[in-house]
């Protein structure tokens, strides 16, 4: 079966694949545990050719591993399936129904997509050697799900020859893919400030110690840090996403809180931006006569693709879809992502595919994380004969 009937296997799965989408989108579901959503992976798998296997613990992951009769190399493909705390600003058939969750950010295409593809490798299962698994993981947003599904057993990262990964991108036209080499995404933490100050009546500021004000101070210290930090050649971005202080309009609190990330693509830039936080923060606070502590949490790793293998995808999405439906990514995006836990083992690549809407103008669509984020679902034909094709593709490439 050659690459163009790849593709018109993808389209005529493309029903299966709305239906499924639109089914996971109506039921959203947060974190590690998405029951309802890995029923419904396991209903729409074509159960015949492959074997299944269920996480039946906290983390609901699924893996569905398709084996030819000769052996060869192990491919693993990723899809995400958790939601996000976001209530959907838009009005469809298949909106969300559950209050204050919303698939935002794309992984319900994600997931449909991957059982596209693993219907497209059944129908070529007889024309490469090896295996092919695709891992469908929950708590992609935060809850290191990469990292509960590895050490729930759910795959055997080190019997992996490469690992692949799909990501939407709405800015981007619906059906076109973007690539980059190396650095893709960046690694991020989360940081912590809690401001110790001195409360009292808010019309008498000078008897005590407002936490706020200095609390805002140090939010707009930290943008400085960065530029007269950090090499401008090696990007770092800090961000306070939260503060959070008082009870009223009335009294001055005792303490405020800072909340936000550190991104970057280097620990030594990490480091460095954690290091000149302290500083910055601990020297605000003696200034004004308070006290601070500040705390950093563990976030993802930078999501570092393989150059050797993004090559071979820039190649073989190429002879699918022609060369004008794939563009090089001229620069890394500050986002992050858990499908590094799987980089950092096993060398793959993580690949964005466009969803923006024909019709919709670059400037007027919804971003990942918006509550109004509209994709358009014709790109699943083009994601599942994408996955397919790269899998199988690899597979006769590392068995050469």
């Amino acid at each position: 079966m050659g690459k163009n009937q790849e593709h018109a296997l993808s389209k005529e799965l493309l029903p299966m694949m709305m239906k499924l989408r639109r089914e996971i989108h109506h039921h959203p579901e947060l974190g590690l545990s998405n029951p309802n959503t890995q029923r419904l992976i396991s209903e729409a798998l074509p159960g015949d050719f492959g074997s299944i296997r269920l996480g039946r613990g906290q983390t609901t992951w699924l893996t569905f591993t398709l084996r030819s009769e000769r052996e060869g190399p192990n491919i693993l493909l990723r899809a995400d399936t958790d939601a996000l705390p976001i209530d959907e600003n838009k009005s469809t058939a298949h909106s969300s129904q559950i209050d204050g969750v919303m698939h935002a950010c794309g992984h319900d295409l994600h997931t449909s997509m991957a059982v596209g593809a693993a219907h497209v490798l059944c129908s070529t299962r007889n024309e490469w050697d090896g295996s092919i698994t695709v891992l469908f993981q929950p708590g992609e947003e935060g809850f290191f799900g990469a990292e509960h599904c590895l050490a729930d057993g759910a795959i055997e990262l080190s019997l992996f020859d490469a690992v692949f990964a799909l990501h939407v991108d709405p800015k981007l036209l619906s059906g076109h893919f973007a690539v980059k080499s190396g650095e893709l995404l960046a690694g991020s933490d989360t940081f912590m400030i809690t401001v110790n100050g001195i409360g009292g009546h808010a019309s008498e500021p000078h008897l005590g110690r407002d936490p706020i004000a200095v609390a805002c101070e140090i939010a707009l210290a930290l943008q400085i840090m960065v530029t007269r930090t950090v090499d401008p050649f090696k990007p770092a971005v800090i961000t306070v996403s939260k503060i959070e202080g008082g009870s009223t309009r009335n009294v001055m609190p005792s303490s405020a809180q800072l909340i936000g990330t550190i991104r970057s693509f280097s620990q030594s830039n990490k480091e460095l931006m954690r290091t000149s936080l302290q500083r910055v923060a601990d020297g605000i606070c003696s200034a004004h006569d308070v006290s601070c502590q500040v705390s950093f949490t563990r976030g993802y790793s930078p999501t570092i693709n393989d150059p050797r293998l993004t090559d071979l995808v820039t190649k073989t999405t190429s002879e699918l879809f022609g060369h004008s439906r794939i563009e090089t990514l001229a620069t890394a995006r500050m986002g992050s992502e858990d499908f590094s836990t799987y980089l950092g083992s096993v060398p793959g690549v993580m690949t964005m595919i466009g969803c923006r809407k024909p019709e919709t103008s670059l400037e007027v669509a919804a971003p990942l994380h918006s509550d109004q984020f509209d994709p358009d679902e014709n790109a699943m034909a083009d994601g599942a004969a994408f996955l397919a094709s790269v899998a199988s593709m690899n597979l006769r490439t590392l068995h050469e």
